[in-house]
């Protein structure tokens, strides 16, 4: 053989070598581990962002945002106790110490820290998702290392006060709705009541089954003097049993707000009152609820399917035939 084809594999065998040391070195290196948590025992988080924080709390098996004691969404906080229970980095990104690339800087990050009572359980920041859409830049406080964590932790955690809060302003069983009351800005009143069509069976004969009877499509709503409603209108109605604002206002405003323009009354097993007002400059309808002690906002198209006039609410009556 050759010398310069055996200096040709000892050069190539060398190479290989510190390749592969090279990587080994490069690879190995510990990630922080989490054990997994059970949600129920978290009940406080913390979000701290750019000075400001935000803090939630878990009271008589709902969440409230304190100091003020608004009622947090609920699908909101099963995302991010869910996140924080299965917290799991699958990378180290970087150790250089250079944050901000990832929104991890100071000014950038969204610190979130996990309680149950005093005891700490998770304390991460939350910086920018990753170009895999599926993974998220964190690091731990105090220590420079980038990580990814698995699933967008930033979307989950990128709230504020009026993000997080509940916006159900408006929440009864509709089937439970035995009167409608609809109420314009001069006091004109539409009342419904509704009349349920029983289910007749008819009787068997000479041993045979009964023919089957084809359900009723539904109930009836007539006026005090018999007038039918359609049921598509009064269906639009009842959407306001479950009535989500686009946001609140300050309980102050309460004071502010005159004579409302139309008041819808639901009545039965859970009584109810929607009092909507002038449309601002928004565009948007401040409004108050029986069942919210704040005041809130209402879009133009919520609004519309709830205010409704008796010429569109009640059947055309029927021209007589000479």
């Amino acid at each position: 053989m050759k010398k310069e084809t055996i200096i040709l594999i000892v050069a190539i065998v060398a190479l290989g070598l510190y390749l592969g040391l090279r990587n080994k070195n490069r690879t190995h290196y510990t990630l922080p581990h989490f054990d997994k948590l059970k949600v129920e025992k978290i009940d406080r988080i913390v979000i701290k962002r750019k000075g400001e924080t935000l803090t939630i709390k878990h009271h008589d098996d709902r969440w409230l945002i304190e100091p003020q004691g608004f009622k947090a969404d609920a699908a909101r906080l099963k995302k991010m106790t869910a996140a924080m229970s299965e917290l799991n980095f699958t990378a180290l990104v970087a150790e250089s110490g250079e944050t901000s690339r990832y929104n991890l800087s100071r000014d950038m990050a969204i610190r979130v820290t996990v309680y149950a009572g005093d005891k700490k359980l998770r304390d991460v920041n939350i910086g920018k998702i990753a170009s895999t859409y599926h993974h998220t830049y964190v690091s731990l406080p105090g220590e420079k290392e980038v990580y990814l964590a698995k699933g967008d932790l930033h979307r989950d955690f990128d709230l504020n006060v009026d993000k997080l809060r509940d916006k159900i302003v408006l929440k009864v069983d509709k089937s439970g709705v035995t009167g409608i009351e609809l109420k314009d800005k001069t006091g004109k009143t539409l009342v419904l009541a509704k009349e349920t069509v029983p289910v007749t069976v008819a009787p068997a004969k000479n041993g045979k089954k009964a023919a089957p009877v084809a359900k009723p499509k539904g109930p009836k709503w007539k006026t005090p003097d018999g007038r039918l409603a359609l049921n598509g209108q009064v269906e639009q109605i009842l959407t306001a049993c479950t009535l989500n604002c686009d946001s609140f206002l300050p309980k102050e405003q309460l004071k502010t707000l005159k004579k409302p323009i139309f008041t819808l009354t639901l009545k039965g097993t859970e009584p109810a009152t929607l009092k909507i007002y002038a449309q601002n400059k928004d565009g948007k309808y401040p409004a108050v609820s029986s069942k919210c002690d704040f005041p809130f906002l209402l879009s133009t198209w919520k609004v519309d399917r709830v205010k409704q006039t008796p010429d569109k609410v009640l059947e055309k009556p029927k021209k007589k035939t000479t």
